[in-house]
């Protein structure tokens, strides 16, 4: 089945407050969250081709988990606050 492009784009706009509100409760930083949310949605929007239509909210929520865990790692950026 081929890829509906503005349908998952509409898809992954409206999954925006969920992911807002799951960056929330991985960093308190408002602008953290923000980015966390950015750098998931564009990982999402690279990957497009290998969801899961069945549960992209779910799909939604591991990428952010693996973008903050990455972000986490010695070395790599931070979605904690910047000086």
């Amino acid at each position: 089945m081929e890829l509906d492009v503005l349908a998952f784009g509409e898809t992954l706009i409206a999954h925006i407050p969920v992911l807002r509100r799951e960056a929330e409760t991985l960093t308190p930083e408002p602008e953290a969250a923000r980015r966390l949310v950015r750098a998931t949605v564009a990982k999402a929007w690279r990957g497009r081709t290998n969801h899961d239509e069945i549960d992209v909210t779910g799909w939604l929520g591991e990428l952010m988990r693996q973008e903050y865990a990455s972000a986490q790692s010695p070395g790599l950026r931070s979605f904690a606050a910047e000086a």
